[in-house]
């Protein structure tokens, strides 16, 4: 027997051998698809992240609460363009950006008061938090899913400056006389379109082109300075145009609110660029929407704060465009 086992080795452990070479050649098992309660969590946390979520479209983050101050929701569009829904003690506002780290993007769309500011300020954290979830999810209803921010600015438009407690709520007569004095304002450019131009070659004509170009020219070098549009994509026609639109609208919502003075140019001027470069980063339709949500709250409000700065433009030296002739 020693000297079979000597030559032979023993049987019993050979075959043990060979059949855990026979294992290890074998490609392992499929495994199950279940998780474990701690992958299972981690797999949660993942798919409730704002980082997950707003990889996809149209899926809104976690509500997120501030201690001293509001609340605030996140969606991205299927066109890349994010939505930020943020509430604060009397106010509940809508913006759009491209970008959600840069603050100087975004782009205000929607205002709704809440005529409850003064009780929301004596609330405890917890209920103010609990009221801003209510309050939330009637802006993500009124929202619904949009695909692009125009459709976005299309659906806001129609609502009134309050959040619809009551579908059969009806609008603010604001939105009405809005909607009036931009309409009255592309009426205006259009009778402008249709008369006869100047004699070519007349004093009248000269001016008009003289004008034109200052315009044009002040926006171009207004964006370069400022590293923002208008670009080469916007041509000197459209600056033209859109420049036209804006100052119209808002003179005309000024008269209707009964303005004694003209808007000075100079404000004009800050309000057309902020509209010249939504032009280029939103589209026309979505500026056109925008316009008439700005001129409905120039007529509840008056001229926003941000208006009335001075431009970022101007300085003491010789070459700026304020000390040319």
């Amino acid at each position: 027997m020693g000297l079979f086992h000597e030559f032979f080795g023993n049987p019993l452990k050979r075959a043990e051998r060979e059949k855990q070479a026979q294992r290890e050649q074998e490609p392992p098992p499929t495994r199950p698809p279940c998780f474990g309660p701690f992958e299972l969590a981690g797999a949660i946390a993942r798919s409730s992240s704002d980082e997950f979520r707003l990889g996809q479209a149209n899926m809104w983050t976690e509500v997120h609460h501030m201690k001293d101050a509001g609340s605030f929701q996140t969606m991205r569009l299927r066109d890349g363009i994010f939505v930020f829904v943020s509430v604060g003690l009397a106010t509940v506002k809508v913006f759009v950006t491209p970008n959600l780290r840069d603050a100087a993007r975004y782009v205000e769309v929607k205002e709704f008061t809440l005529p409850n500011a003064h009780s929301r300020l004596r609330l405890p954290h917890r209920s103010r938090h609990a009221e801003d979830l209510l309050l939330l999810d009637r802006v993500r209803r009124a929202i619904s899913w949009p695909n692009s921010a125009d459709e976005l600015a299309t659906s806001l438009c129609t609502m009134g400056s309050r959040l619809p407690l009551d579908t059969s709520e009806e609008q603010p007569k604001m939105s009405s006389i809005a909607h009036e004095a931009i309409q009255t304002a592309r009426e205006k450019l259009g009778l402008q379109g249709r008369e006869a131009p100047p004699r070519p070659g007349s004093a009248l004509d000269r001016t008009l082109e003289v004008t034109a170009q200052l315009i044009v020219n002040f926006c171009r070098e207004l964006g370069a300075y400022n590293n923002c549009p208008p670009t080469a994509k916007t041509s000197d026609q459209k600056i033209l145009e859109i420049y036209s639109l804006i100052n119209t609208a808002f003179q005309e919502a000024a008269r209707r609110r009964g303005e004694q003075i003209p808007i000075p140019a100079e404000l004009i001027n800050r309000i057309v660029s902020g509209f010249l470069q939504m032009y280029e980063k939103m589209g026309e339709s979505f500026m056109r929407e925008h316009l008439r949500y700005e001129i409905d709250k120039y007529m509840r409000e008056g001229l926003r704060p941000d208006y009335k700065r001075p431009l970022p433009f101007f300085s003491d030296s010789a070459s700026s465009p304020r000390n040319r002739p």
